[in-house]
Parts: C-alpha cells; structure tokens; sequence
C-alpha cells in the first residue's frame, strides 16, 4: 500500500545561550526595542510552497490556454505539480504554523527576561531557572 509522507514541523528551542549571545541580542534590543529574536513570520518559512503553486498555476494555464500538442502535455504536468504543491501545503503548513507559534512564545518570554536581567547569571536564572 502506498503511503504518504510529508513533514511534520516541530520548533526544538537552541541551547542555552552563552554570554556572548546574550550581550549581543541585550545590545541589540537596547538599540531597537522592537528587535524580533528568531523567525519574523511563518510566511518566511513556506513561501517556497506558495511560489511553486503560482509558477505551476502559471504554467498550466499558459499551456491548456495554448492548446495543441506539446503545451498541453507541459501543462497537464503543471496541473500535476500545481495539485501536489497545494496537497502538501495542506498537510504541512498547520504544523509549520503550530511551530512557529511555539518559536515566538520561547523566543518573546527569552527576550522580556533579557530585557529584565542585569546580567548573563541573572538572565540565566530567571530564563532557565538554574543557580
């Protein structure tokens, strides 16, 4: 029986920051107090899903709009990868979103205890809770 696979997208948070990291992004949000740590949209991560569905659309309706011989078969493959594209944004896009949603949690709470520390060890302690 053949089977389906696509990705399941699931956010696994980086490790603990080191000092370094921390005075840079401390810095960066002093300059900027808007300063988005991680991704800055879900779109970023599956717009290659959408131009693909465009390019396909495009293709397929260039082809049957031609009409004879060799563009109907260029489009019939279009349609092919225009079905397949939106199929797998339909299966993958709702678990890129649930991660994405999970990313900005972490990365929103890491940036307001960033904004409250003084320093590395006081970040460290109220971030991950350890002495």
């Amino acid at each position: 029986m053949q089977r389906i696979t696509y990705i399941k997208t699931k956010f696994n948070p980086a490790g603990k920051l080191t000092i370094e990291q921390y005075t840079r992004l401390k810095e960066m949000i002093k300059k900027n107090p808007h300063f988005i740590i991680g991704e800055e949209s879900v779109f970023s991560s599956i717009k290659s899903y959408f131009l693909w569905s465009v390019i396909s659309f495009l293709i397929m309706f260039v082809g049957f709009g031609l009409g004879e011989g060799i563009t109907t078969i260029i489009g019939g493959f279009a349609m092919l990868s225009f079905f397949t594209s939106i199929f797998f944004i339909v299966l993958e896009v709702p678990s890129k979103v649930r991660a994405f949603k999970e990313m900005r949690k972490y990365y929103d709470v890491m940036k307001s205890k960033i904004i409250l520390s003084n320093n590395y060890e006081e970040f460290s302690k109220l971030f991950y809770g350890n002495s």
